[in-house]
């Protein structure tokens, strides 16, 4: 479970490598925001998925949230 932790880690970090300097390069500081907000969310949704593999899925609080029966 650990290494699947660093291995999320490591290619989100490695996105961020790769595509945030192109960005700076270019002033598109606003687009750096989004790609930094959606990589979080990736990471905190990878990381509930690691974590809770037989908990309830995302989706089911969402459908939830939105007043939909599973």
């Amino acid at each position: 479970m650990i290494l699947m932790v660093i291995l999320l880690t490591a290619i989100i970090t490695a996105a961020g490598i790769l595509e945030i300097p192109g960005m700076v390069k270019k002033g598109q500081t606003k687009e750096i925001i989004v790609f930094v907000v959606i990589a979080l969310l990736a990471f905190a949704m990878g990381l509930y998925y690691i974590l809770t593999p037989h908990e309830k899925s995302l989706i089911y609080y969402t459908f939830k949230l939105f007043g939909l029966d599973i």
